[in-house]
């Protein structure tokens, strides 16, 4: 999945924010899908949640993920605000662990059943605190 949210992150074909807003669009559509097949969510999300406190090598590789998907967000987030995409006056680090955060928390979401409605209004809630004032 993290090969997937890259590409979407790193089409400069389209401005910051609207890559943001496809990711988190990904995000919900993938854990409708997963709810329709009967599949059991993000691997990586799931993978943390039961075994980074216990397993020094599991930790190590969702480390290394995550480093890759911070470094990525932090970027495009950046180039959103030059764009003037993302008004948000937080550090673009910080930001970037939220949008991380949101992610998880859709797929924890929707593992507990959570409809399609409310991962939107998670995703939409994210979308705005990025953009402040435009509400």
């Amino acid at each position: 999945m993290t090969t997937a949210h890259l590409e979407i992150l790193e089409d400069q074909g389209r401005p910051a924010i609207d890559r943001i807003r496809a990711l988190l669009d990904e995000v919900v559509d993938s854990e409708e899908e997963n709810r329709r097949n009967g599949h059991s969510g993000c691997l990586t999300v799931n993978t943390t949640v039961e075994f980074a406190g216990r397993d020094p090598e599991i930790a190590r590789l969702l480390d290394r993920d995550l480093s890759r998907r911070l470094e990525v967000l932090r970027g495009v987030i950046e180039v959103g605000r030059h764009e003037g995409g993302i008004a948000s006056a937080r550090d673009p680090g910080d930001l970037a662990r939220f949008v991380n955060a949101v992610i998880a928390g859709i797929r924890v979401a929707a593992r507990g059943g959570a409809d399609r409605t409310a991962l939107t209004a998670i995703a939409a809630t994210a979308m705005d605190a990025l953009t402040p004032g435009s509400l």
